[in-house]
């Protein structure tokens, strides 16, 4: 990682075939930032995705998990949280939210 770099945590639920929060937001101010999601998955596991920035983590019941992205340009990029038990993509019948990084 790059010295001196800016950080931001999200923390996010995964539930229902859904992330909680919908919508996060975050200002890159012109640099890189890494972004650490906290994804803890209620009820069953999760798979958690941001295709635009390849990410797809398996998120087991109860145990939150970190996953980094190292956000170096700026976009609005879809996510989502699937119920299922494979690393799938967010289709049209999925609940997804929007990463804006500015």
């Amino acid at each position: 990682m790059p010295e001196g770099i800016r950080r931001v945590t999200f923390e996010i639920v995964a539930r229902e075939n859904r992330c909680e929060p919908s919508v996060l937001a975050v200002d890159r101010e012109g640099r890189a930032i890494l972004i650490m999601f906290q994804v803890t998955s209620v009820e069953r596991p999760h798979v958690f995705l941001i295709p635009g920035l390849g990410i797809r983590k398996r998120i087991p019941v109860g145990e939150p998990v970190s996953v980094p992205v190292l956000a170096e340009r700026s976009g609005i990029f879809p996510y989502g949280c699937t119920g299922s038990t494979f690393f799938g993509t967010l289709g049209p019948l999925t609940s997804q939210g929007k990463l804006a990084v500015r």
